[in-house]
C-alpha cells in the first residue's frame, strides 16, 4: 500500500459518525477488542496535544476503525470510500513496527483489524496469508486451550482473550471452507469427486479448549436470567457456534482422508439439523438486516454439505432437488442484500468465492440431473438407516422436503444463472475484478443455450 496516500485524523463530528457505524455493524460479527480501551484511545488521539500524547496503539485503533469503516461502504473499486478507507490504513501502517511484534495479545488484535480490512481490499492484503500467521502467533500463545482454573487471570482479560480466539476461528474456518473446483471445458461431464479445497484449516478443533458464551434465548430460563448480557452477543456466539458445525463436518467429509461410512447420509443429515437447529435458536435476537445475512451463511452450508463429495460423487434425489432450490433462494437473498445498504457491509470478497462456489454447484448439479431436476417434481425421500451418525442424541433422518411442484423450473434455472451473472457484475464493480463475470459466463454459457 503506497504510504504517500496517508491523511491525517478527519473532523471528530465525522469520526463520531464513522465509528458508530462500525460499532453498529461491524464490531458485532468481529469483536476482538474492548469498547472502553477503544474509546479512551480516541479521546487521546483527539486532544489538542493528541500528537505528542497519543501512544502507537492509540493511534493504529483510532485509524483502523476509521479506515474498516469506510472501506466497508465502498459501492464500486476506487471511489471515495475505497480511497478514504485505504489512506486511513496507510496512515495506520506507519506505526506497524511498532504494533505488529509478535507474543503478545495487542500484536494479534492489531493483526486482526489488518485481516478485517482485508475482507474489502484483497487487492492490498492477502487474508490466507495473514490468518496463518495470525493461527500460529495464538496458538504459540495458548490462546486455543483456556488457562487452569488456578490461573491468576482477571475475568475481563479472560473473556477478551476468549473473544479474540473465537473471532480467529471464525475467520480462519469461514476463509478455509471456500473450495476451488476444477471445472471441465463440458459442463455437462462436471463431477465434484475432482474437488481440492482451498487448504487445511490453520488449527484443528480437537486441539482447542476455550469457553463460548450461551446464546441469550439458550433456554427459557436463560431469558429471565439477571446475569447480564451484551448487547448483540449473539451475532458473534451464533456465528462462531455455525463455524463449529460447519467446521466439523468439512473435516470429516472433505479433510480427515477416512474412507466414507456404510450410511453417509446419517451424518449429513445430523450435520444438516444441527445447522438449522442453531440458525433458529439465534434468529429471535438479531437485527433484521443480521438475519438475512444469517440466513445467507445457512443457505451456502446446506449447499455445501449436500453437494457431491468425496464420500458421495453422486447424491440422491432430495440432495439435488434442495441445492437446485436453495441455489435459487442464496442467488435471490444475495442480489437483495446488495441492493441494501445495511447488509450490503458484509458482502465481502469472501462472499464473491461463495456466489461462485454455488454457481458452479448450480450448474454441475442441473448438468449431471436435468431431467428430474427440469420436471419439477417433489423428490423421493428416503429414509436413513445405519443408526444415528455417531451421534445418539441426534436426527439422522432426512427434512421434509419443503418446496411445493413447479411445472417452470426451466424458466426458474435460467432466471437463477441470469441473477447469479448480475451478482457477479455487482461483485467485480465492487472489487475491481471483472473476470467473475466473464468466467462464470463461460461456465454457464451451455447450460444456458439447453435452458433457453
Amino acid at each position: 500500500m503506497p504510504s504517500n496516500i496517508a491523511r491525517g485524523l478527519p473532523e471528530r463530528s465525522e469520526a463520531n459518525s464513522l465509528i458508530r457505524y462500525y460499532f453498529d455493524h461491524i464490531f458485532t460479527f468481529l469483536p476482538f477488542f474492548e469498547e472502553t480501551s477503544f474509546y479512551t484511545s480516541l479521546e487521546t488521539v483527539y486532544r489538542p496535544l493528541g500528537a505528542q500524547t497519543a501512544t502507537p496503539t492509540d493511534n493504529w485503533l483510532v485509524l483502523m476503525v476509521l479506515s474498516i469503516s469506510c472501506i466497508s461502504r465502498s459501492q464500486q473499486f476506487n471511489d471515495r470510500s475505497y480511497l478514504d478507507g485505504m489512506a486511513y490504513a496507510a496512515s495506520a501502517l506507519q506505526y506497524q513496527e511498532s504494533i505488529l511484534r509478535p507474543g503478545s495479545v495487542t500484536s494479534i488484535q492489531a493483526m486482526m483489524f489488518l485481516i478485517e480490512y482485508s475482507l474489502y481490499d484483497p487487492v492490498h492484503f492477502d487474508i490466507w496469508t495473514l490468518l496463518g500467521v495470525v493461527s500460529r502467533a495464538m496458538v504459540d500463545l495458548g490462546m486455543h486451550q483456556d488457562p487452569p482454573k488456578s490461573s491468576n487471570i482477571s475475568r475481563s482479560k479472560l473473556e477478551i482473550r476468549r473473544r479474540v480466539y473465537h473471532c480467529i476461528y471464525a475467520s480462519d474456518r469461514s476463509v478455509s471452507h471456500h473450495a476451488i473446483i476444477q471445472c471441465s471445458n463440458q459442463l455437462t461431464s462436471l463431477r465434484y469427486s475432482s474437488m481440492a479445497h482451498g487448504r487445511s484449516f490453520s488449527f484443528n478443533d480437537d486441539s482447542t479448549n476455550v469457553f463460548l458464551p450461551p446464546l441469550a434465548f439458550d433456554s427459557p430460563f436463560q431469558a429471565q436470567s439477571t446475569v447480564w448480557h451484551p448487547p448483540n452477543q449473539d451475532c458473534w456466539v451464533g456465528m462462531v457456534r455455525l463455524r463449529r458445525i460447519q467446521s466439523s463436518w468439512y473435516t470429516h467429509i472433505h479433510q480427515s482422508g477416512l474412507p466414507p461410512p456404510t450410511h453417509p447420509y446419517s451424518y449429513i443429515w445430523l450435520k444438516f439439523h444441527e445447522t438449522q437447529k442453531v440458525s433458529k435458536a439465534i434468529m429471535p435476537t438479531l437485527p433484521s438486516h443480521v438475519r438475512r445475512l444469517n440466513d445467507l451463511e445457512v443457505l451456502y452450508s446446506q449447499i455445501f454439505l449436500l453437494a457431491p463429495s468425496p464420500w458421495l460423487p453422486d447424491v440422491c434425489e432430495l440432495a439435488q432437488s434442495l441445492i437446485f432450490e436453495y441455489s435459487i433462494e442464496f442467488t435471490r437473498a444475495t442480489l437483495a442484500a446488495l441492493a441494501e445498504p445495511a447488509s450490503r457491509i458484509w458482502l465481502t470478497c469472501g462472499t464473491a468465492r461463495r456466489v461462485q462456489q454455488v454457481g458452479r454447484f448450480f450448474i454441475g448439479n442441473l448438468s449431471n440431473h436435468q431431467e428430474h431436476l427440469l420436471s419439477g417434481k417433489v423428490p423421493r425421500t428416503e429414509v436413513s438407516s445405519g443408526g444415528n451418525g455417531g451421534d445418539p442424541r441426534g436426527d439422522t433422518q432426512p427434512p421434509r422436503y419443503p418446496f411445493p411442484a413447479h411445472n417452470d423450473n426451466l424458466q426458474r434455472a435460467a432466471d437463477c444463472i441470469t441473477q447469479l451473472l448480475e451478482v457477479f457484475r455487482i461483485l467485480g464493480s465492487r472489487f475491481g475484478v471483472e473476470a467473475w463475470q466473464r468466467q462464470f459466463e463461460l461456465e454457464s454459457r451451455h447450460i444456458l443455450e439447453v435452458l433457453t
